[in-house]
């Protein structure tokens, strides 16, 4: 685990890179149940919307392996997103996320902070995201504090894992999976610098309160570039 101090912006980063979100990009195709614009459709059907922007909103029930939505108009998803009832993980999720950080925590001192309570109500930027290389809370990771971290448009210049010069890793288009608790509603991601609402970019809406411990069923691994808080 690295503290926050071990999320940088190195001094060699050239800064935001200009969007190359103008070709469209194939879409991951989800591994559960899929509804596109409200209508029941076969995971597949991603494929034949590439060009077309898809913006995929994941509620409990989708981090929960029933049912993940994705719209093709962001209009909608908001609207979608905005009418999701807010709930606290299940138990499950909140046993497995309190064993974790109990692992994070034997070295980290900044997990022993944050790991007391994950049904305790965040106060206004008082949370953290941790981002994670791999599946399971794996390999490297980014902790971004919530005060800090509203919107950061280039994952390109989030580095971390490194000493002194020599191995750091930077998370554009790495991570697999997350622990997110920030007061905000949700947490959208974008597949292209600089938070790019343009018709080739996609979205994927995250609960303010969300234990994902893999995005391959979201169709999500390996997409982020971006995000923005969304209170």
């Amino acid at each position: 685990m690295m503290n926050s101090m071990n999320t940088m912006l190195m001094p060699f980063s050239s800064g935001s890179r200009a969007c190359d979100c103008k070709s469209p990009k194939v879409h991951k195709v989800p591994r559960m149940p899929v509804m596109i614009d409200q209508q029941n459709a076969d995971p597949t059907d991603v494929r034949d919307l590439t060009g077309t922007a898809l913006h995929t909103v994941v509620d409990h029930d989708a981090i929960d392996g029933k049912m993940l939505n994705l719209f093709t108009s962001k209009i909608q998803a908001e609207e979608f997103a905005r009418s999701t009832p807010q709930r606290k993980p299940s138990a499950y999720a909140l046993s497995r996320r309190e064993q974790q950080r109990s692992k994070l925590a034997a070295t980290s001192a900044e997990a022993v902070k944050t790991a007391k309570s994950a049904e305790t109500a965040v106060p206004p930027d008082g949370g953290y995201m941790e981002l994670y290389e791999h599946i399971d809370f794996d390999g490297c990771s980014w902790r971004l504090l919530e005060q800090d971290n509203h919107t950061v448009g280039d994952y390109s210049n989030l580095w971390a894992c490194g000493f002194l010069w020599w191995g750091w890793k930077n998370a554009n288009d790495v991570v697999s999976s997350m622990d997110i608790t920030v007061s905000a509603r949700f947490v959208v991601f974008f597949d292209a610098p600089n938070l790019d609402y343009g018709d080739f970019t996609n979205t994927l809406w995250v609960p303010g309160n969300s234990w994902v411990p893999n995005l391959v069923p979201h169709g999500w691994n390996d997409r982020i570039t971006s995000h923005m808080l969304w209170y």
